[in-house]
């Protein structure tokens, strides 16, 4: 297939790729590549995604599934995890770092929350120290999925692999600047906005955004979190190990 008339794929055809990664790109318009197929294991998916769609990428949260689309030659963005665990993710980023990215293949994450605007003003003010300096942070939050949810009976749900109750512990103590109130009010678009930095950087165009390397850090402060027995974990320690 000649340069013009390649395309993307879409790798799984289920519930978000229908509801997000679909609307977002259409969102976009022409910046989106047209549609050149899509997988999935049922076909009934696949054929109501493809009915849908004018233009769609998106793949499988699964390394093997990257490293067999790099070596065909393809740009890969993937799903969140960029790997079941940090140590896997080491390994994974090197392979690409060392065999397909001096090809110029294109390989990003789907760190969608990275991409939203509102996350994004919030980091700069963080940074900007308008609500002093943070110190330390702690917070605790349970994720429940009712079993009547059509999340919870997708292939993807049922799936032993992943767990149907999330449960992260997180605590917060910072020097507070004189009391004043400041309102970042942006709408949700991170899935659109993912998809157009990674088709931008497909024009050599990189923003930065979907970095394996960042979403490798994700994976590594929330294992560390996961196994620290209740301990505090030293972030910047940890992360500059990566």
């Amino acid at each position: 297939m000649s340069a013009s008339n390649a395309g993307p794929a879409i790798l799984g055809a289920g519930i978000f790729a229908k509801e997000a990664h679909l609307p977002a790109l259409q969102t976009l318009g022409p910046p989106a590549p047209k549609l050149k197929a899509v997988y999935s294991r049922s076909e009934k998916s696949a054929r109501e995604l493809a009915a849908q769609a004018t233009a769609l990428l998106d793949t499988t949260p699964d390394p093997s599934i990257v490293l067999r689309a790099l070596a065909a030659g393809k740009h890969v963005l993937s799903e969140k995890p960029v790997a079941a665990d940090a140590a896997s993710g080491v390994k994974l980023i090197a392979q690409y770092e060392a065999q397909y990215k001096p090809k110029g293949l294109v390989w990003r994450v789907a760190e969608n929350w990275e991409a939203e605007p509102g996350h994004i003003a919030a980091g700069r003010a963080i940074a900007a120290g308008k609500i002093g300096k943070v110190t330390f942070f702690s917070s605790r939050t349970v994720n429940f999925m009712d079993q009547g949810t059509k999340w919870y009976t997708s292939t993807f749900g049922l799936c032993p692999r992943f767990n149907r109750i999330s449960i992260k512990e997180v605590s917060c103590s910072i020097q507070v600047c004189p009391e004043k109130e400041e309102v970042i009010d942006e709408p949700l678009k991170g899935i659109e906005l993912e998809q157009a930095s990674f088709f931008a950087a497909l024009k050599g165009k990189d923003d930065g955004l979907g970095s394996p390397l960042s979403a490798l850090k994700d994976v590594a402060v929330i294992e560390a979190a996961l196994t620290s027995g209740g301990e505090p974990i030293d972030l910047e320690k940890l992360l500059s190990q990566f």
